[in-house]
């Protein structure tokens, strides 16, 4: 029989209870000691990362996510998605286009969730980007009252009662994040002439060439510097969206040699903010809102999208929707 015992003096439970103290202290401390940055590369294709076998995009694990429970892949919806941990039917964005009309558009929303239904989705959504693609299908639409961008901000999730990942997360920080931009940044992104510019770049090679300068590089090296910016406060959760590799995809994936220019500098992007980061302590996650597939010679939504991560997950065939609870999990808010 075992005769040792425990001493029960009063130093001996002052010292069984500052061990314990102690180390429940450090899991506390090594548990707010995490950091999740998240880099989102909108339009990002997995086909062309494994194709240009870009490994500091793949990272240590990838994948594709699922996107089939998306009636519409529209960026605004499935990002916001991705910050709530949320169906579309719960969040409540809608498409960032839509009808002046609101019955227009209650029909036109309803006809794309029938769409999505019946498998036809992809086939209204390629004859809607044929419109986009020439000068004349635009102004079509425009006469039936058609608008391309719809506002969706912070504002919304606050006014419905919707908690994000930013509000379960002190210290957190959203970088030009879709569907989580206050209405002022809108507004300035609608005056800068950007939408109609990229609506105008399919039009002819001199337009496509002045975006490419004037929105494309000019907002990547601005993004850049905005992340990196924001790398040196003080954050435990950093999401950076960069909406070029999904403006680069529309207007050049029938041009191999663009395309690899833009995913290469996306891989660049990744080598260089790991060596910004401790990556013990901090989960890196690249993901994007959807990939890309030809369009004749353009680019149209793919119904999957990229993810990949510095740490094993474990993750097979995930849903947008479960990055939320992988986030909040790591960062210790089980």
């Amino acid at each position: 029989m075992n005769k040792t015992r425990v001493s029960t003096t009063n130093s001996g439970v002052r010292i069984l209870g500052s061990q314990i103290k102690t180390d429940v202290n450090s899991e506390i401390s090594q548990k707010h000691s995490k950091k999740v940055l998240i880099i989102g590369l909108d339009g990002l294709e997995y086909n062309l990362v494994e194709k240009f076998d870009l490994k500091n995009l793949k990272q240590i694990e990838h994948g594709k996510v699922d996107l089939s429970k998306f009636s519409v892949l529209s960026t605004p919806v499935i990002w916001a998605s991705f910050i709530t941990g949320l169906p579309p039917e719960k969040h409540g964005v809608k498409v960032g286009r839509g009808w002046k009309n609101p019955f227009i558009h209650f029909l036109y929303e309803k006809l794309a969730l029938l769409s999505h239904n019946i498998g036809l989705h992809k086939t209204a959504a390629r004859i809607y980007s044929k419109m986009v693609f020439i000068k004349q299908g635009r102004k079509t639409l425009e006469i039936f009252g058609f608008r391309p961008d719809l506002y969706h901000g912070k504002d919304h999730y606050r006014k419905n009662g919707i908690k994000t990942i930013f509000d379960l997360v002190d210290n957190s920080i959203s970088l030009h994040v879709p569907t989580y931009c206050t209405q002022e940044e809108f507004m300035e992104k609608l005056r800068s002439g950007e939408g109609k510019a990229f609506r105008d770049a399919f039009d002819s090679p001199h337009s496509r060439r002045v975006f490419e300068e004037k929105f494309i590089w000019e907002e990547f090296r601005r993004d850049r510097r905005d992340c990196i910016t924001a790398l040196g406060s003080d954050w435990r959760l950093l999401l950076a969206y960069f909406e070029y590799t999904d403006y680069i995809g529309h207007l050049f994936w029938g041009n191999l040699t663009k395309m690899w220019e833009g995913y290469a500098m996306a891989d660049k992007l990744v080598a260089e903010l790991k060596h910004r980061i401790n990556e013990d302590d901090t989960l890196l996650l690249v993901i994007s809102d959807h990939g890309m597939e030809a369009l004749g010679k353009y680019g149209f939504h793919s119904d999957h999208a990229f993810y990949s991560a510095n740490k094993r997950l474990g993750l097979t065939n995930p849903k947008m929707t479960d990055f939320f609870r992988t986030i909040s999990e790591w960062l210790g808010y089980e």
